[in-house]
């Protein structure tokens, strides 16, 4: 894989350790399940899920539909999650999960690579990965 955007956005310098990322991972798992939302990996955190890898990088980096996050439930159960505000969680937002970033995408649009998602086992959990992957992996390395 080329450097670039799909190993991270760069803004945090700071990697952790598998254990963390994998800790802050669940902790966003666990909220969408009780939320009822489906969610993405997104850049390196969705490639280490999609090639069996131990995660690696500054930060979990994931991808919500703003669909998803219509409800007045939705927002009350994510942001008493996280500690935010339902404003903040509106749109792109990011939190803390001991120090590792959890960098939440909130996309409007609907590509086409999550219009049939291909769903994977990661460790301990069933994840959401954009398809074809092929496509996703070329627009993100441009």
């Amino acid at each position: 894989m080329k450097k670039g955007s799909m190993e991270t956005d760069g803004k945090s310098g700071r990697t952790f350790s598998h254990e963390e990322l994998l800790k802050a991972l669940y902790h966003f798992e666990d909220l969408a399940d009780s939320a009822f939302i489906g969610f993405f990996p997104r850049l390196i955190t969705a490639d280490c899920v999609k090639h069996q890898k131990q995660l690696e990088g500054d930060a979990v980096y994931l991808s919500v539909s703003i669909k998803d996050m219509r409800t007045r439930y939705v927002y009350e159960v994510i942001s008493a999650g996280i500690g935010k505000t339902q404003d903040e969680v509106q749109k792109d937002f990011e939190y803390l999960v001991g120090e590792v970033p959890v960098k939440v995408h909130v996309y409007t649009d609907n590509p086409d690579y999550y219009q049939y998602p291909d769903r994977v086992i990661y460790e301990y959990g069933d994840f959401l990965l954009p398809n074809p992957w092929s496509k996703y992996e070329e627009l993100l390395n441009g």
